[in-house]
């Protein structure tokens, strides 16, 4: 028997109500887009309330689902109010929410039972397990990392009965989404927060023990757009749900004719190679990076995906600088296309000066051009054609005029002496009027065809009539203004029908998340160890609780069990930030059953699937601050869990961390990973020459000098990238140790025996035993003279 293959949604972004209305018509199965506030994209226009029920209406009168993002993370104050959002649009009728935030779920699940509940890509769900965790806690869908290949996909599909999210076009993050600090900790703009700065799109260059490796001050964490046309079957046989389309930032434009491309590749698998060929080029013409690529599904990380000249649009070529005339400044442009009058042009000169212009007049493919340019441009320069003013002209009906129609039928009944009856209806609706009585006809009766014609006029409505049923006496009259009547108030009526059939009401109070009663408890060290060294330093200095980078450790775990149970200290093994199906597999069979025979005292989770895989494990469990605790609620999920404690997101003040419950963990000394990136960087410049240099010391340079270690850890294949800077507190003790946290957490990096000894013992004395000393004072000075971040303890992020 043939396997049934059923289509998968197309999910379009709208940022605006042109978008919207672009991807609707455009031919869209569903629409995301997001509020005013709690959105990942706040720079998007993006909707209020009344525009939000505007949006829905739309989608509802012609069969679109609506999906509202509110997919970030929220501060203890603001989560009340989110909640109170949320309870607006399951009145309004919301198909479905896209969270980011775990302490959301419950509730939702409990007040809001008949709303979907979508696992934003920001959750970072990158594994069998993470996904078994998100089905296991009743949420109907997940969105995937980006980086996952086909082949994990279709494990995943294979073996979970939830719905599954991918995105097919648009931008790539460098870094895990969800797992991005960079532009928090740069500039207090954060991603989490929808506010990312996409510093991944600077100029950076690669250092190496010191010096700078080949490829300088280029774009290397830019990644080129994903486009998946050329692969489309290979995705559809996987049978992955809905195919997501990102751009909540792009123009109504870019909306209509993404939509409308994808749109065909998935109504019809025999598309000719020249077809293919042409559509890609519509779809770069839009907006592309320097081409496409198709992203991690069906090859592994690779240079070609990176778009390190530029991370701008690039538009086409469309011929190239054939001269230069100095004394006016115009360059000679032959084009191997026709352009249009409006077309946008830009060139770039070999110092990277841009000049962008607008066509005045139209010009044939083949001939010769000047175009005024503010710097001299050599020979044989590249000229690009950033924007088709045809193109957008003819996507422009989209959004200006209603192309997408809701279907529905009529039975009409006319009899004479009788009120007119008249059924409007689909497959879930209808609606039965009647109007003035049917007279007979004295002379000139109406056709069957007359009335046929004059229902079937839905005008400007959402609607068109596909089918009509007549039961009539012959020889009957009606004035056709009647018959109009009719028509009008039973298609108004069956519009009111179908939204108000959507319209949701909430059962019972939502309770209000308050700030907890607080009662200081003992303050205690946990150290974060990736060399023997720190451990054994951190064994020595008396700490109550040792985490240990398990994969970094080559060491049998029964000998630091032994060193650290001799002073009643408390072993964690921190497991890793991403754990992808083929460390996975090392892990089961190599790792986790001697972890489990062994007599560590718990687990470091940082991610969904590790607590799905230790779920039943009677060793004790710590969540770090990768699962992005914001408020009470998420802390209270965890605790509910049955979770020992949790380490609160580095991103929250002092003020707001007051605001949470007590016990918990904060990290106060540390480099912090600010990436987690599945690119290798440095083979990406390198070659494969990168993998046999273990030892080497890697980092970025942005503009302004500051640098950035690179971590390449070759035992996971990621690379991770660390702030620029430690976090270092000990000048703020005061207000710490007001703080109504048990733990203190120290992050080691690459600090050595001697310097972990140090970094524990001031920490000790001034945090724990409130100690003020001239040695303690000597240490802060030198942490001056060396430079150091106090993160957002004291000034929080947007």
């Amino acid at each position: 028997m043939a396997k049934f293959i059923k289509k998968p949604e197309l999910l379009a972004p709208a940022g605006d109500m042109d978008s919207l209305k672009a991807a609707v018509n455009a031919g869209a199965d569903s629409v995301y887009i997001g509020g005013k506030s709690y959105s990942a994209r706040a720079s998007a226009n993006n909707f209020d309330i009344c525009e939000i029920k505007e949006a829905l209406d739309y989608c509802l009168l012609r069969d679109v689902k609506l999906f509202v993002t509110v997919n970030t993370l929220y501060k203890q104050k603001e989560i009340d109010e989110v909640i109170e959002f949320i309870s607006k649009l399951y009145e309004l009728g919301i198909t479905a929410l896209i969270i980011q935030d775990i302490g959301l779920t419950k509730i939702i699940k409990k007040h809001f039972p008949e709303i979907k509940l979508h696992a934003s890509t920001q959750m970072t769900a990158h594994s069998l397990e993470d996904v078994q965790f998100l089905e296991g806690l009743g949420f109907d869908r997940v969105v995937l990392s980006r980086e996952l290949s086909l082949e994990e996909i279709k494990n995943i599909k294979e073996n979970t009965n939830i719905e599954i999210e991918t995105f097919v076009h648009g931008a790539l993050c460098i870094s895990y989404s969800g797992q991005c600090l960079m532009s928090s900790m740069i500039g207090g703009r954060s991603g989490n927060r929808g506010r990312c700065a996409q510093p991944c799109r600077r100029r950076y260059e690669l250092g190496c023990n010191g010096g700078i490796v080949e490829n300088k001050n280029k774009y290397i964490l830019s990644l080129k757009d994903i486009c998946i046309i050329d692969i489309m079957p290979e995705l559809v046989d996987a049978q992955i749900n809905s195919f997501k389309i990102e751009g909540r930032m792009k123009k109504p434009e870019y909306v209509a004719g993404v939509t409308s491309v994808y749109r065909k590749y998935i109504d019809n698998a025999q598309i000719k190679e020249q077809e293919v060929r042409e559509d890609k080029q519509k779809l770069a013409q839009l907006f592309n990076r320097g081409n496409f690529s198709d992203g991690y599904y069906m090859t592994d990380k690779s240079k070609d995906m990176m778009s390190m000249e530029s991370p701008k649009n690039q538009g086409l070529v469309i011929g190239q600088i054939v001269g230069y005339e100095e004394n006016n400044k115009d360059c000679i442009i032959k084009t191997n296309i026709n352009l249009a009058k409006g077309d946008g042009l830009n060139i770039v000169s070999k110092s990277g000066i841009e000049t962008s212009r607008t066509l005045a007049q139209s010009v044939t493919a083949n001939s010769i051009f000047k175009q005024y340019v503010e710097t001299k441009i050599d020979i044989g320069t590249k000229a690009y054609r950033v924007y088709d003013s045809k193109l957008e002209d003819e996507l422009k009906v989209f959004y200006k005029k209603d192309i997408k129609k809701h279907r529905i039928s009529m039975k009409a009944e006319l009899k004479q002496n009788q009120l007119m009856k008249l059924i409007v209806y689909d497959e879930n609706h209808i609606v039965n009027i009647q109007g003035n009585i049917v007279e007979v006809a004295n002379n000139n009766p109406l056709s069957f065809e007359k009335i046929k014609e004059q229902l079937s006029k839905a005008g400007n409505t959402p609607f068109v009539v596909e089918n009509i049923e007549l039961d009539m006496d012959e020889n009957i009259y009606i004035n056709i203004s009647k018959i109009n009547e009719l028509r009008r108030e039973a298609i108004s009526q069956f519009e009111e029908e179908i939204l108000q059939n959507r319209r949701r009401t909430i059962v019972g109070c939502v309770p209000k998340c308050s700030p907890k009663t607080h009662i200081n408890s003992q303050k205690t060290i946990t150290v974060l160890v990736k060399s023997l060294e720190q451990f054994r330093a951190a064994v020595e200095s008396g700490v109550s609780r040792i985490y240990i980078d398990i994969f970094d450790f080559k060491q049998d775990i029964k000998i630091l069990l032994e060193l650290a149970r001799k002073k009643d200290i408390e072993i964690y093994v921190a497991l890793p930030h991403i754990l992808r199906k083929k460390n996975t597999d090392k892990f089961y069979k190599e790792i986790y059953d001697k972890l489990e025979k062994s007599d560590i005292d718990g687990y470091l989770i940082r991610t969904f699937g590790e607590f799905e895989i230790t779920k039943d494990s009677k060793k004790k469990k710590v969540i770090d601050y990768t699962l992005n605790l914001y408020n009470n609620r998420s802390i209270g999920f965890w605790l509910e869990q049955g979770v020992e404690n949790v380490t609160i997101s580095p991103e929250l003040n002092v003020s707001e961390i007051g605001l949470l419950s007590e016990n918990q963990e904060i990290v106060i000394y540390g480099k912090l990973p600010v990436m987690v990136i599945e690119q290798c960087i440095v083979k990406n410049l390198k070659g494969n020459v990168a993998c046999a240099e273990q030892e080497n010391t890697y980092y970025l340079k942005d503009e302004m000098n500051v640098e950035f270690e690179l971590e390449k850890n070759c035992n996971l294949c990621l690379n991770v990238l660390y702030n620029s800077e430690d976090i270092f507190l000990l000048p703020y003790v005061d207000k710490i140790t007001k703080l109504t946290v048990k733990y203190y957490r120290i992050n080691l990096k690459d600090e050595d025996y001697e310097n972990t000894k140090k970094i524990i013992q001031m920490h000790g004395e001034a945090l724990i035993n409130g100690k003020k000393s001239r040695k303690i004072d000597a240490y802060i000075e030198d942490m001056k003279r060396k430079g150091y971040t106090k993160g957002h303890y004291f000034r929080g992020v947007e």
